[in-house]
Order: structure tokens, then C-alpha cells, then sequence
């Protein structure tokens, strides 16, 4: 089992059962939160209800035959990694997949541990990502704190009178 930092929320879309279900059960042995959906459709209403670190996504179903499941995960400045995977791989969908900076295509039958170790270093990274989001928006608001404190005490200019 992975370390528990390497633990993470991921959220499974495929149509195709024999390949859902197993893998589903075979990331959660690892020690991953795993949820599963069998199209585009139900896969956006799960990541409107909860958040996750790595979605992974067959191509040819329902919603994604052109990517356009993949795309709206993409396009949030606080998405999670995207892995694709299919069946069917094309030049098509491999430079479609580039182009949305997905975090790996792989082609099934798909190795198991490269799934894992993809899926472990997807977690890692999106949690880096994130993790300095929180901090930028931090040091904004130390930023803007230490503007106000200087305000507050900065000296009046000369010639005028202190406040009584």
C-alpha cells in the first residue's frame, strides 16, 4: 500500500464494466478513494458534488467521443489531473489529449503498474499545485495585511498637525 499522502480521491469513467469495476477495486486495495461512473454525464454530476485529485477516463463513451468530458475537466484553474485511456488510440486523440495538458494517455489493455504509478504521481502533483495556490493566496493576503499596518502608523507628512 502506497503512503498515506499518496492516498488519493479519484473518480473512474468508463462504459465499459469489465474495465470499471476491477480497476476500480484494484486502486482502492492501493489505498485510493475510488468512485466510478460509467459516462460523461454522470462523472460531471460526481465532480460537481466532491472534489478529486485525478479523474481517469475511457475516450469512446458517451460525452467523450470528441474529448468534451475531458476538455470541461481540464479547463478549472483547480482541476484535477486527467488520465486518459482507451481502446482505441489515435494520433487524433493523442495530440487532442496534449493539447489539454492531460496528465498521461494510456492504451488497453492497460498495465496495471503504470496505471498506479501514474495515478501516484498524478495525486503528488496535483497536491503540489494546489498546495502552492493556497500559499500565493496567502502571501496575498500577508501582502495586504502589511500594507494596511503600514497605513495605520505611517508618519503624517511634514507640516502638518498630529491628531489631538
Amino acid at each position: 500500500m502506497h503512503a498515506a499522502q499518496d492516498v488519493g480521491r479519484l473518480l473512474l469513467v468508463d462504459d465499459e464494466r469489465a474495465f470499471l469495476e476491477p480497476t476500480a477495486d484494484m486502486l482502492r486495495r492501493h489505498g485510493h478513494h475510488c468512485s466510478v461512473a460509467p459516462d460523461a454525464e454522470s462523472a460531471a454530476r460526481l465532480l460537481a458534488q466532491e472534489p478529486f485529485d485525478v479523474v481517469i477516463s475511457d475516450v469512446r463513451m458517451p460525452g467523450n467521443h470528441r474529448l468534451e468530458f475531458v476538455q470541461g475537466v481540464c479547463r478549472d484553474d483547480d482541476a484535477p489531473a486527467v488520465i486518459v485511456v482507451t481502446g482505441y488510440p489515435s494520433v487524433d486523440t493523442a495530440v487532442s489529449s496534449l493539447d489539454l495538458r492531460v496528465f498521461a494517455y494510456l492504451v488497453k489493455p492497460v498495465d496495471i503498474e503504470v496505471l498506479q504509478d501514474r495515478v501516484a504521481e498524478a495525486v503528488r502533483q496535483v497536491r503540489i499545485r494546489r498546495g502552492m495556490a493556497a500559499l500565493e493566496s496567502r502571501l496575498d493576503q500577508v501582502h495586504a495585511d502589511v500594507r494596511t499596518v503600514h497605513e495605520v502608523f505611517r508618519p503624517p507628512p511634514p507640516g502638518t498637525d498630529p491628531p489631538a
